[in-house]
């Protein structure tokens, strides 16, 4: 019996679903450690920001914060960008996957359709080949003894 193609399709698009799936897992989890980095520096200001207006602190105190706190607002901003670069790659990840899974669906349904039409045609063949037989009258039952 020849292969189905359609079977050797749905192996392809299962094989991509999965691939994008890992993917999609690799995208999540980079996110979460941008995510963390970010959340970790804007911690960090808000804690220097308290210590250097700490009523015990010293002018020294406030002098290094002062001279800090710009590269550490720099460096808030670009994990903050990098963090929106990561959401985004999640983003196309997840639509990478819903089309792949879209895709697979696609031919599953085809599939499926082909193996009804198949047994609807069977179906048809068997009925008409049913009628086509004649009738054959059992005569034996009819007339059997009592």
């Amino acid at each position: 019996m020849a292969r189905d193609p359609l079977a050797t399709l749905i192996k392809v698009r299962q094989v991509a679903c999965d691939e994008s799936q890992r993917r999609l897992v690799e995208a999540l989890v980079i996110e979460d450690k941008a995510e963390q980095e970010s959340h970790r520096l804007e911690l960090l200001i808000a804690q220097e920001t308290e210590a250097a207006t700490d009523i015990h602190g010293t002018d020294a105190m406030v002098e290094a914060f002062a001279a800090w706190l710009p590269e550490a607002r720099r460096q808030v901003a670009s994990a903050r960008q990098l963090l929106l670069d990561r959401q985004a790659e999640t983003m196309r990840r997840r639509a990478e996957l819903t089309a792949c899974k879209t895709a697979l669906e696609t031919v599953e349904t085809l599939q499926k359709q082909r193996q009804d039409e198949a047994r609807r045609v069977i179906d048809m063949v068997y009925a008409r080949d049913l009628e086509d037989r004649p009738f054959k009258r059992d005569d034996s039952i009819i007339n059997a003894p009592d």
